[in-house]
């Protein structure tokens, strides 16, 4: 997985995998969703040409299937969210109508999409989910805007003994949804995190662990020290496996840079979700700070400028 982008990565890493997406449409999703899904035809077309046939515009899953008992085909469109992002709805509604002009360019029906955030990120999700609270216009001037919903998917709303019993047999989705649920809650959501892995397969145990290697800024002695308090006494040590490959100090200044990366990744995303297309002279200004607290704070300040103008001058302090 790319130290990049960890969230991200661990993201696709387990949702693109045919088993783990139907499970979690069958099991999570409104059931006038799931159970209109014919999950026999269902699949997950290639990112790199989904890519390429989308523009610039970089999805993070689409599953394809045909609507049960019609020949009809439905697209539903994942959207992973870490943080929240006001400008979630423009985001989605530019990936829509990208597919629509996929589908005229290819002479086919426009298939209908069904949009889903899936968010952990800290604090309630207080965005709007509807496209037409984004406008404060008059009552009998709505139904003139462009208006739609998309399903919220917030690993707050689940325990974890809830998200067991709904992922079945699935042990890997399990552990999977209680890690990005638990993630940013310090030691203790480390120790739920490891609490879920005993029954898991190693393979499937060093996933997970490698997410959690690459998303918190930690000390592997510490770490090591956790995953037993969560019940994970027969694993071997972190610290002494990586010694072993040689790969504990290297992972670490990793780990560091790749935090600064992913900081100055959000920044330059919060801009161009506002603003378009964002100069090189920006973008390059921004891959130049290394101060993690100086890189949140430009992000806070996105949200408050209405010129990008304003924000080429706050980097130039």
């Amino acid at each position: 997985m790319s130290i990049k982008h960890p969230h991200d990565s661990f993201f696709k890493q387990i949702m693109t995998d045919r088993k783990n997406i139907s499970d979690f449409i069958r099991n999570f999703l409104p059931e006038n969703i799931s159970s209109k899904i014919n999950y026999d035809t269902l699949k997950l077309p290639d990112r790199e040409k989904t890519t390429k046939n989308y523009k610039k515009y970089h999805m993070d899953i689409i599953v394809e299937a045909e609507i049960d008992h019609t020949p009809s085909d439905i697209i539903i469109l994942f959207e992973h969210k870490s943080y929240k992002d006001k400008f979630t709805l423009i985001q989605i509604l530019s990936y829509c109508v990208s597919v629509w002009e996929n589908n005229l360019k290819k002479k086919e029906t426009l298939k209908p999409v069904i949009p889903v955030v899936f968010y952990h990120g800290t604090g309630k999700y207080d965005l709007p989910l509807n496209f037409g609270d984004y406008f404060d216009v008059p009552e009998d001037l709505k139904k003139y805007i462009v208006n739609f919903d998309y399903e919220l998917f917030d690993t707050s709303a689940y325990d974890e003994d809830s998200i067991q019993r709904k992922c079945h047999d699935n042990l890997l989705l399990s552990a999977f949804l209680i890690s990005m649920k638990n993630i940013f809650s310090g030691n203790q959501g480390l120790e739920k995190i490891f609490a879920g892995l005993s029954r898991l397969e190693n393979a499937g145990r060093e996933i997970i662990i490698g997410y959690i290697l690459r998303s918190v800024d930690i000390e592997l002695e510490e770490l090591d020290e956790i995953a037993r308090k969560g019940g994970m006494q027969d694993m071997p040590s972190l610290a002494e496996k990586l010694e072993e490959k040689g790969e504990k100090r290297g992972l670490q200044k990793g780990m560091q840079k790749g935090f600064i990366i992913e900081a100055q990744d959000m920044v330059i995303n919060g801009l161009e979700a506002k603003f378009g297309e964002v100069a090189s002279d920006i973008s390059d200004k921004i891959k130049n700070i290394d101060d993690r607290e100086r890189l949140r704070n430009l992000l806070r300040e996105i949200f408050k400028i209405n010129d990008i103008e304003d924000f080429r001058e706050l980097i130039q302090k």
